[in-house]
């Protein structure tokens, strides 16, 4: 329940979900890989010489250089952890996660999404690529 469900995901960002073990608090961690300059400028290149299909409209080279900027080469935003029992920090989660990942401008200055969880019962990681 943490990713942004249809139609409102992009269909740009890597999603990696990956065990940090077993424990009984049912962590949750997420952290948010951003592309440096030569990356983004070679993704909006591609955006734009692929035809330039924006969903909404609304998102044109203009608009997402004038969002993108405080991001480029960031280092990676880590959100706090948060447990089963601390739904504001879910939510918080949540809410950060659904900014970048489904805002048709900033998912170009998006990498990498990795969501860290002891909940999933597996040590193996689950790649989501859309």
């Amino acid at each position: 329940n943490l990713l942004p469900s249809a139609p409102e995901r992009c269909t740009q960002v890597k999603t990696v979900v990956r065990p940090i073990g077993k424990s009984t608090s049912n962590v949750l961690e997420a952290v948010i890989h951003f592309r440096d300059q030569e990356a983004f400028e070679e993704g909006l290149r591609d955006w734009l010489r692929n035809g330039a299909r924006p969903e909404s409209g609304a998102v044109t080279e203009e608009t997402i250089r004038r969002a993108c900027p405080p991001f480029i080469g960031q280092a990676s935003r880590r959100e706090v952890q948060a447990t089963s029992d601390d739904h504001r920090a879910r939510d918080n989660i949540k809410a950060v996660l659904k900014q970048f990942i489904s805002d048709e401008n900033l998912r170009f200055v998006v990498q990498e999404v990795l969501i860290l969880t002891d909940c999933l019962g597996s040590d193996q990681p689950w790649i989501l690529c859309d």
